[in-house]
């Protein structure tokens, strides 16, 4: 029965945004769907394109969403529409259709006086946030998640506001507004206490960690660091550890703790799998060479990391942790030459 289906649907999707395992996920994506019921049909069909933007798989996510806006648009159900559409902005955001999440987003917008619906304005506000905040039109990603966290809080959604508080801590760290930013941090911290999504709060402790290093609080830098990589390790996000790693290690050899800054700085480099990565942890390695003494090679690492090939852009251009870590590199150099 198709309402079986659907709370099955709700489950997975439930487990998966806590960052639990979730078994027999094929069996729950390849769901014969019934025909009937119009209304629930939609519905299940974009959960199951959420679950599948969750994945990372937008391409095969986004037949179903755009099915299901039309469905939604054709029953007159604007609610349905607007969370299809949203999922659809979703999708295409993550394959870099920057231009059409935006337009998707700002459907949504346009449909909320129809319904009554927080939690998607909260997302679709957040994620225009998100766009321009890539885009560093940082004023009006300010606007987008100020407005966010505001629907996140009347929703009750702790979890989304922990994202919404961090993602504005991030743009006020990049923004050079150190102290509102470390409010935003724990305050993204506290929000997050009990919601059990591990891997959020490791990454909101990490990027943490950057603006303590940023504010030269290293001991602090080094604990929120370390508590990342402990809490990445068990939940076995290997990617996201390796960046962790390199932060690390980073702040390790500031503290002159070599030896433990070579062995992390090695870990990260064996689990990266990622070029962006790769480059990250090299431009992190720098500080161990300067710890050991090798300040021309520490100059050779930063000058790559800010190296832009043809219309390649440079690392600094596309990563904010590449960019306090450029920035404090050429400091240290500066400080030893």
């Amino acid at each position: 029965p198709l309402r079986q289906q659907l709370a099955r649907l709700d489950r997975t999707l439930g487990s998966m945004e806590a960052g639990r395992g979730v078994e027999g996920l094929e069996d729950v994506l390849a769901l014969d769907i019934s025909p009937h019921e119009r209304k629930l049909r939609a519905r299940a069909i974009t959960i199951r394109g959420r679950i599948l933007t969750l994945l990372g798989q937008w391409q095969r996510a986004e037949p179903d969403l755009t099915w299901a806006a039309r469905e939604g648009e054709a029953l007159g159900a604007p609610e349905i529409e607007a969370a299809a559409l949203l999922e659809l902005g979703v999708a295409r955001h993550g394959r870099r259709d920057l231009d059409g999440a935006r337009r998707c987003y700002e459907d949504v917008l346009a449909r909320r006086r129809a319904f009554e619906a927080p939690l998607l304005e909260a997302r679709a506000l957040g994620n225009l946030g998100a766009i321009a905040h890539d885009r560093n039109d940082g004023d009006a990603a300010y606007r987008y998640y100020i407005e966010a966290i505001a629907l996140a809080e009347v929703a009750g959604e702790r979890r989304l506001l922990g994202v919404f508080l961090g993602n504005l801590a991030v743009l006020n760290r990049e923004r050079g507004k150190l102290v509102p930013s470390r409010q935003y941090f724990v305050r993204a911290l506290t929000a997050l206490e009990g919601v059990g999504d591990v891997r959020l709060v490791a990454i909101t402790l990490g990027n943490l960690g950057v603006l303590e290093l940023e504010r030269d609080k290293l001991d602090d830098a080094e604990s929120q660091l370390a508590r990342a990589r402990e809490l990445l390790a068990r939940i076995g996000d290997v990617r996201s550890e390796a960046l962790a790693l390199a932060r690390h290690a980073a702040v390790l050899a500031l503290l002159g703790r070599v030896d433990d800054a070579a062995k992390a700085a090695s870990l990260a480099k064996r689990n990266a799998g990622d070029a962006r990565i790769e480059q990250l942890v090299d431009l992190a390695t720098a500080f161990v060479d300067l710890a050991m003494g090798d300040a021309s090679v520490a100059s050779e690492k930063l000058a790559r990391a800010r190296f832009r090939g043809g219309e390649d852009k440079a690392l600094v251009d596309v990563s904010d942790d590449a960019r306090a870590l450029a920035g404090l590199l050429e400091r240290k150099l500066t400080a030893n030459a």
